[in-house]
């Protein structure tokens, strides 16, 4: 609350909460080794710590769907705030995961448009919700020619803004040669290293401007927790139902192995910590 980044608004990269820093406090990654232990969203009982950002939720909000507060959130800060998209603009999201869809409301709420969702092969369900929430066009990456593609949306001029959250190298490379003219390209993957055939001329060619993310502000917060509550889009779409406290290891195992084919689970997932209501 009293460094730099907190007093400018980017609490997002506030020293002591960030989790690159040597020491930090942040909910869902500081270790239960450090006193009192509960910093985790998978537990029955949280510490509040005295300077964290509560958020009321508003009434009629299920708690499951409250969850989705934090990818809309996102959403809202890197398509509105970050890159400025306007009505009318082409908005290409790389990405179908739940932050990539929150990008896709995002984009609709300022009247964007084409809205166009990239995915893969493993992203059938995730595609199809995104056509649900909003987007013009949904493309597969392994088989369609992405750039080809949006040219045709756009009249051979190409998206004026980009958001790129797969974090795959390839993918960063596809978002700056999709770009049109003076368009905005928002990286939020963090991919750890550049694709070997990085377009770095089209950047000044195009006069792009790239702009690094990483996650949202508290008034995107507010704004996402209103959104929720405006019951405009499907968001249950979003998230399956919610599984026990008891279920958390096995929904956790089952997810970091990676296995769906067929692409026929949701982006989120919810656990119901304790008999709290739905």
């Amino acid at each position: 609350g009293w460094c730099r980044e907190c007093r400018t608004g980017h609490h997002q990269l506030c020293p002591r909460t960030d989790f690159h820093s040597a020491a930090f406090l942040r909910y869902g990654r500081t270790s239960v080794r450090t006193a009192p232990g509960l910093w985790g969203g998978f537990a029955e009982w949280m510490y509040l710590h005295p300077r964290a950002q509560l958020h009321p939720v508003p009434p009629g909000v299920a708690s499951s769907l409250a969850v989705l507060a934090t990818p809309l959130a996102n959403g809202l800060r890197w398509v509105a705030g970050v890159a400025r998209a306007a009505p009318g603009e082409c908005v290409v999201v790389l990405g179908p995961g739940a932050h990539g869809l929150g990008c896709v409301v995002a984009a609709r709420e300022v009247g964007a448009g084409p809205v166009v969702l990239v995915g893969t092969a493993g992203d059938q369900l995730r595609l199809r919700i995104g056509s649900e929430l909003g987007a013009d066009a949904v493309l597969r990456s392994d088989l369609d020619d992405v750039e080809a593609a949006v040219r045709r949306l756009t009249g051979g001029r190409g998206a004026q803004v980009v958001v790129e959250v797969t974090g795959a190298a390839a993918a960063a490379e596809t978002a700056v040669r999709v770009a049109g003219r003076h368009a905005r390209v928002v990286l939020a993957g963090g991919s750890a290293a550049p694709a070997a055939a990085f377009p770095a001329g089209l950047i000044t060619k195009r006069e792009l401007t790239v702009t690094g993310v990483r996650g949202h502000d508290a008034d995107g917060l507010a704004a996402a927790l209103r959104l929720l509550a405006r019951d405009r889009y499907p968001f249950a779409s979003m998230t399956t139902a919610p599984v026990p406290l008891t279920a958390a290891a096995a929904l956790l195992s089952e997810l970091s192995s990676g296995q769906d084919p067929s692409g026929t689970r949701a982006p989120h997932h919810c656990v119901r910590p304790a008999d709290v209501p739905a």
